[in-house]
């Protein structure tokens, strides 16, 4: 199994992935990280991926916590 954790710097910049895992605004299609139609593919560091604070350092540690058991979860057999 492959995953992918996509981690903004500076700017977001989406335009090299493929257009259905984002919705009609253009922001990733996701809950608390995890892309919602594209298995392993995951998200961190956006504003308001789970809250306020996603975007930040603390935020982003907690949301990689979640992040990093849904991916043990998903690759356990």
């Amino acid at each position: 199994m492959s995953n992918v954790i996509w981690c903004t710097g500076y700017r977001e910049s989406f335009d090299w992935m493929e257009p259905r895992v984002f919705d009609g605004d253009g922001r990733p299609r996701q809950h608390r990280g995890v892309a919602t139609d594209m298995p392993g593919l995951y998200f961190l560091g956006e504003e308001f991926m789970y809250a306020a604070a996603s975007a930040t350092l603390p935020g982003s540690c907690r949301d990689a916590r979640y992040l990093a058991g849904q991916i043990r979860a998903a690759s356990l057999p």
